[in-house]
């Protein structure tokens, strides 16, 4: 376990990651999406 200093320290960039990958994941799944559309 961490102490709470050191994840308080480490938050930040762990919601950043969180953020980012779930972004990318949403971006992925709308262009396979969008392509399964296109080409049926």
């Amino acid at each position: 376990m961490y102490t709470v200093s050191v994840s308080q320290t480490l938050t930040p960039s762990f919601l950043i990651t969180y953020k980012v990958s779930i972004c990318d994941a949403n971006i992925t799944s709308y262009h396979a999406l969008k392509s399964m559309i296109n080409n049926p």
